[in-house]
């Protein structure tokens, strides 16, 4: 499918995303049809999207709601120093709960206590380990945060045991972009962030805090377990954002791919095509593929001047135009593209003609840059003495496997080429006529290397369709004899795809 923005959906804006994805992907019509960004769907209710290794734990009581945190630790301050760890317990997990329902403003310091006192009455309770989880919660929220030596020096060991295990692990990236949802007074675990602008935090694993105001004046709080892989807080318009510049890496990048594969697979479709419109200058419009079963993106070339072609009328398609006017669509040239090429001609090794048929496959890695493998099949006629000295003659052939670098250049319809070719093969035939007696059943390998020079003509009215011309010269060696020339003239015909 093709999903395409910014700006305003219209018949305009949509042929002309549509023109950019026949002349950058050569695709006609896409399967899933055609969607503007903004008919893209928000996963969430809330103004602000939590995805990736994040989970949102939800107010399990409204009647939470009311309890004030900060008393919480006050109180249970108090518990504490009086030795009351069991009451102490049931004030904390009290507040603890009532962080995703609570309107007021909490802050940092009363956040960590809240787990640093649970923690530290967890232990004299005798529960260990969730006593080293609590620390680490708290630790997770300001991993600065030094042992509070006016209590027992007992539990400390654990507490840096925890600090220790979080700072080893590090701090997963969590991206945010809440452009367009007019929040304010945004806070993470008590501290104000500007959220005007898209931005990377680095929040240790374990519960962090998110608050915000709406545009209508409510407060939202939410409790958010982030998780060892991260992920993204992100309103309407910055998944939109994320979505169009998703193959130039923005911060909610991850988003971005749970989003379009989500609109794939509603659509029963593997590949959704992005165009981001240049709202300013048509000239830089920009495309990317997204691969649904892989989540792999693959930026795509975009010739303007093919585009304007398609906007004015000119119904021949890119890579036919592109012949007819001397341009080459940029298409034909993507990273990713394969070429296979079949043909024959001559073929001379260290002096031994044959006649030769080869079948080549070349990949397009970046920009002009081309690698290729493929098979060789060569024959020939010799006659030679067999070992009673009598005249004998016989057919010979040259099975061989080809190994190539090339550059493909793009200056219209033709596309010349040069680069390096390699051919390991086995030979039957021999350096010399004299020593060719005997050699009937001579089996031996045989090899060479040298410069390659060719081209690939896209005839008019053909799309894919190309005719090679190829021509190799280099050294040839037969294992036991001198080495000499090598040389191949190939004609044949080819398909990209």
């Amino acid at each position: 499918m093709l999903l395409y923005g910014p700006g305003v959906p219209s018949p305009e804006t949509a042929a002309r995303a549509e023109a950019v994805l026949r002349v950058a992907a050569d695709v006609e019509s896409p399967t899933g049809g055609t969607s503007h960004v903004l008919d893209l769907p928000f996963p969430s209710q809330a103004p602000v999207w939590i995805s990736g290794d994040l989970l949102s734990l939800p107010c399990g009581d409204p009647a939470l709601a009311g309890v004030d945190p900060a008393a919480v630790v006050s109180e249970a301050t108090e518990l504490v120093d009086e030795l009351s760890y069991d009451k102490a317990l049931v004030r904390l997990e009290e507040g603890l709960r009532a962080l995703p329902c609570v309107a007021a403003q909490v802050d940092r310091k009363t956040l960590t206590d809240l787990y640093f006192f649970l923690g530290l009455a967890q232990f004299e309770e005798g529960r260990s380990e969730k006593a080293k989880r609590a620390f680490a919660s708290a630790l997770a929220i300001d991993i600065d945060r030094p042992w509070d030596h006016d209590y027992p020096p007992d539990p400390q060991a654990l507490y840096e045991e925890a600090a220790g295990e979080l700072i080893a692990e590090g701090a997963p990236a969590v991206g945010l972009d809440l452009r367009g949802a007019a929040l304010s007074d945004f806070r993470v675990d008590g501290d104000a962030l500007d959220s005007s602008a898209a931005k990377a935090l680095s929040l240790h694993r374990g519960k962090h805090l998110i608050q915000y105001t709406t545009a209508a004046g409510t407060r939202i709080s939410s409790l958010v377990n982030v998780g060892r892989g991260g992920g993204d807080l992100v309103s309407r318009d910055g998944l939109r954002d994320a979505v169009l510049n998703l193959a130039w890496k923005p911060v909610t990048a991850g988003a971005a791919e749970t989003a379009l594969s989500d609109l794939g697979r509603s659509r029963g479709v593997d590949e959704v095509y992005v165009v981001l419109l240049d709202e300013s200058d048509d000239s830089v419009d920009r495309a990317y593929r997204f691969v649904v079963s892989t989540a792999s993106v693959l930026p795509l070339s975009v010739d303007s001047a093919a585009v304007a072609k398609e906007m004015s009328g000119d119904k021949r398609g890119p890579a036919l135009a592109a012949a007819a006017d001397g341009v080459s669509s940029e298409a034909d040239n993507a990273a990713g593209r394969v070429g296979i090429a079949i043909g024959g001609g001559l073929h001379v090794g260290n002096l031994n003609p044959y006649g030769v048929g080869v079948l080549r496959l070349n990949l397009r890695i970046v920009g002009g840059f081309e690698i290729g493998a493929g098979a060789m099949i060569a024959g020939t006629s010799v006659d030679y003495v067999d070992d009673a000295g009598a005249a004998q003659s016989g057919s010979f052939l040259l099975p061989g496997a080809i190994l190539e670098a090339r550059y493909r250049f793009n200056p219209g319809a033709a596309h010349p080429y040069v680069g390096g070719r390699g051919i390991i093969s086995v030979s039957q035939l021999e350096d010399t006529a004299a020593a060719r007696a005997g050699t009937e059943d001579t089996i031996s390998p045989a090899g060479g290397a040298g410069f390659v020079v060719g081209v690939d003509v896209t005839p008019v009215g053909t799309r894919g369709f190309f005719i090679n011309v190829d021509f190799l010269a280099g050294y040839w060696k037969n294992a036991g004899a001198s080495g000499g020339l090598l040389l191949d003239v190939v004609g044949g015909v080819g398909l990209r795809f």
